[in-house]
């Protein structure tokens, strides 16, 4: 592992400051094992009561935002009563929450902590935007009352800089500074994490392997670490051998067909845009907007520094076979079809558009995928996140812990006398290949147990059948219930 001050430059000077800011970098960069290894040492130094938790306990459906808060305030002492020593703990008991539950809380902390309090908050854009608008308007007066009467510098992470509305608002005396961004490794770093498997194993990485690891990966760590052990692991080289570029080369193939959730990524409008452009050759940075500039880099696709171009060898070569792009490379459909006058998704058309599309290039976007048995649930999302670039915001995404055939369909559109709508939309996708059980038993199962607890009262079962010649079936729409009574929509494509 490297040293978290060494993925964190600047991090010391920055608690000095008492700085409040935010912590920016492609998913699985190593974010969360940084910060807590940061607190766990800064608390070890002995000069600040550091400790780091996660917000996703305070992501609330059905609940309010002082629910949500009282979520994450939760989830704080918990933490500290494993990662910090009593007197460091903050106070047990109930506050007032009548100036905010947090600015009462990490004061009342602050002002018994003998040491000064430093705060990671992880995870913090999994808030609702109603919570995190209430908690950073919180951090935001909290400031003023630093060191001892609030914590001396709080730092939030996430996939998104949740900070840049607070920052935009030009505020002097606000405590909001600028993000600090954590990086690839550098090559120095890729050869000690490799040779750090060398001194606890006995096993070697020759130098032109660190070097072909560090060429293809371009130090993202996510794929530095999948490299290494699927040599390790997956490629079962011996402990006795010696790790060559050969082997890395041999890891790559194994690891483009093995990266599948990138595609969904992939497809995002923003995202696509950018990437059909690097891909055909046609990128020029300024004829592209900002912001799907900003969210390719976010999510890791594009490189860091100029000129625009995918960030590695893998992804490069992932990207350019993944079944999302080339779905909606083949599409026709214009999301206006699908608007209501009302201005919501007309979800059944949707449907039906989507079993024309399968019946008529399924097949042939299975046959192109590196990974055929994940290119049906691709295609899907692909399609969907076309047809949604018609609305202000939607998406279709996997729930969180209820298994990957849950999904939640999320759009918002403005009604004809200017409100917002939300449409939602429990989604169970399932790929019935060949040899399996039905695949619909299992889906209706499952629906009836996460429509209740998601707060639904009807759901979507989406059947993709790859068993024989793929389109050969008509599509099937039928209506169903499940044995607790709750509606289904069944599509068997």
């Amino acid at each position: 592992m490297v040293p978290a001050m060494e993925r964190l430059p600047g991090l010391r000077e920055r608690l000095e400051r008492m700085e409040y800011f935010a912590l920016r970098g492609p998913p699985e960069t190593g974010k969360t094992t940084a910060l807590m290894a940061a607190a766990e040492q800064l608390t070890a130094e002995g000069r600040f009561a550091a400790l780091h938790v996660s917000c996703l306990d305070g992501r609330q459906r059905h609940g309010t935002t002082e629910d949500a808060h009282r979520a994450v305030l939760g989830a704080i002492r918990e933490i500290s009563l494993v990662r910090l020593p009593a007197p460091l703990r903050p106070p047990a008991g109930e506050l007032p929450g009548e100036e905010g539950l947090f600015l009462g809380h990490l004061s009342a902390w602050a002002a018994a902590c003998p040491r000064p309090v430093v705060l990671f908050l992880d995870d913090a854009d999994a808030l609702d935007p109603g919570a995190l608008a209430s908690l950073l308007a919180q951090l935001r007066a909290g400031g003023a009352r630093r060191p001892s009467g609030f914590p001396r510098s709080i730092v939030l992470c996430g996939r998104r800089d949740v900070l840049a509305p607070e920052r935009r608002r030009g505020d002097p005396s606000s405590p909001l500074a600028a993000p600090l961004r954590m990086g690839n490794f550098t090559f120095e770093q890729v050869r000690a994490l490799y040779q750090q498997h060398t001194r606890e194993t006995g096993q070697i990485f020759t130098a032109e392997a660190i070097a072909a690891a560090f060429e293809l990966t371009s130090g993202q760590p996510r794929l530095v670490n999948l490299l290494a052990r699927d040599i390790v692991e997956g490629m079962g080289v011996p402990a006795t051998a010696a790790i060559s570029a050969q082997h890395v080369f041999e890891a790559k193939d194994r690891l483009v067909r093995q990266l599948g959730e990138l595609d969904g990524w992939a497809i995002e409008p923003g995202v696509r845009r950018v990437l059909q452009a690097v891909l055909a050759g046609s990128a020029a940075a300024s004829a592209l907007r900002r912001g799907d500039l900003a969210r390719a880099r976010a999510r890791g696709f594009t490189a860091p520094d100029p000129p625009l171009r995918i960030a590695n060898p893998i992804l490069r070569e992932r990207l350019a076979r993944a079944p999302g792009l080339g779905a909606q490379r083949r599409m026709t459909e214009r999301p206006g079809r699908f608007l209501l006058p009302d201005g919501r998704l007309a979800f059944r058309r949707m449907l039906r558009a989507f079993a024309v599309f399968w019946r008529r290039h399924g097949a042939a976007l299975v046959r192109e995928s590196v990974r055929p048995e994940e290119a049906p649930l691709a295609v899907l999302r692909a399609f969907v996140a076309r047809i949604l670039e018609g609305w202000e915001e939607g998406s279709l995404a996997q729930v969180p812990r209820r298994g990957p055939t849950c999904h939640e369909l999320t759009l918002c559109s403005t009604r004809p006398d200017g409100t917002t709508a939300v449409q939602r939309r429990l989604l169970d996708v399932r790929v019935w290949g060949e040899g399996q059980s039905d695949r619909a038993r299992l889906g209706i199962r499952r629906l009836d147990r996460n429509l209740p607890r998601l707060g639904f009262s009807r759901g979507t079962l989406v059947i993709l059948d790859v068993r024989g010649k793929i389109g050969e079936r008509a599509p099937r729409f039928e209506d169903i219930t499940t044995p607790r009574g709750y509606g289904v929509l069944l599509v068997h494509v």
